[in-house]
């Protein structure tokens, strides 16, 4: 089952909701980085099979706390928004905090620019922008797989289709 891993929606839900409904029988979980927290409210409604959890970002003015730290399918992922971690200098700061909770996967938004890599044998998601995007002209999301160890990817969205950005 995939997990689809969503931020920065800044309220523009339209893409998020297409992507959702397509894919919709192959998902075990749905992820909403922040920036729009009410965005993630929106799909706990709308898709009331699946779960769905959401964090806030730096746009979300709320007394919620900022990470969340979860157990799917035996990995610990670990969501937060990055911006208290800098993401945009880079993810030092976020691989020592992931790190310290012993996460298997970090997965961050903020920057909306979509990135996937491991280092240290942890995977770092940022899914990118489902609604603004900045690096790319498409928005885009993640899709996680942990049903047979970790497979992760970043996946461009436009009007024409979907295509595999960034895969590990």
């Amino acid at each position: 089952m995939k997990i689809l891993v969503f931020s920065d929606s800044h309220g523009r839900t339209d893409s998020m909701l297409s992507v959702v409904k397509y894919l919709e029988k192959d998902v075990s979980h749905i992820l909403h980085l922040g920036d729009n927290m009410p965005d993630g409210a929106l799909l706990r409604q709308l898709f009331l099979g699946i779960p769905v959890y959401y964090i806030p970002g730096n746009c979300d003015y709320t007394g919620v706390p900022q990470d969340l730290l979860l157990e799917i399918e035996g990995k610990k992922l670990w969501l937060t928004h990055g911006h208290r971690y800098n993401v945009k200098a880079g993810i030092d700061r976020l691989s020592y905090a992931a790190e310290e909770r012993s996460a298997d996967i970090c997965l961050f938004g903020h920057t909306h620019i979509a990135s996937l890599t491991c280092i240290n044998g942890v995977v770092y998601m940022n899914p990118g922008s489902i609604s603004i995007p900045r690096g790319y002209e498409k928005t885009s999301y993640g899709v996680l797989d942990l049903s047979n160890g970790t497979q992760a990817s970043v996946v461009e969205f436009s009007r024409e289709g979907y295509r595999v950005i960034y895969a590990l």
